[in-house]
C-alpha cells in the first residue's frame, strides 16, 4: 500500500507543506495531487522533507517538476529540513542549485 501523508499550514502568507512517508513510483500520484492543490497565490512555499523515509528517482522527478512549475509562476520555493539522504540526492543530481535549501 502506498503511504504518503501531506500536511499543509499557512503562516504570514507563506505555505508550509510537510511530506511524510515514501516518495516513490507508488506515491508520486498522491504527491502530485497534493502539490497541485496548494494555493498558488502564496509568494513562498516551504516543503519540509524531514519525514521522508524513502525517495526514488520518480519522487525526485515529481518534486522537481512541481517546484519548477511553481517557480515559473513566480512562487519562491524552499526545501527545508531535508534528511541527509535526500540532501545527498539533491546535491548529487545538482538539483540543490535549482531548489533553495534551508
Amino acid at each position: 500500500m502506498a503511504e504518503l501523508n501531506f500536511t499543509v499550514s499557512e503562516k504570514g502568507g507563506a505555505i508550509f507543506a510537510m511530506v511524510r512517508g515514501n516518495l516513490n513510483g507508488d506515491t508520486v500520484h498522491l504527491f502530485n495531487h497534493d502539490m497541485q492543490s496548494l494555493p498558488i497565490d502564496a509568494k513562498t512555499i516551504f516543503i519540509d522533507l524531514s519525514q521522508i523515509d524513502e525517495i526514488s528517482s520518480a519522487g525526485i522527478g515529481a518534486l522537481v517538476a512541481r517546484c519548477t512549475e511553481l517557480i515559473h509562476q513566480e512562487v519562491n520555493i524552499a526545501i527545508v529540513n531535508a534528511t541527509p539522504k535526500v540532501s545527498r540526492l539533491l546535491h548529487f543530481t545538482s538539483l540543490d542549485s535549482i531548489l533553495e535549501k534551508k
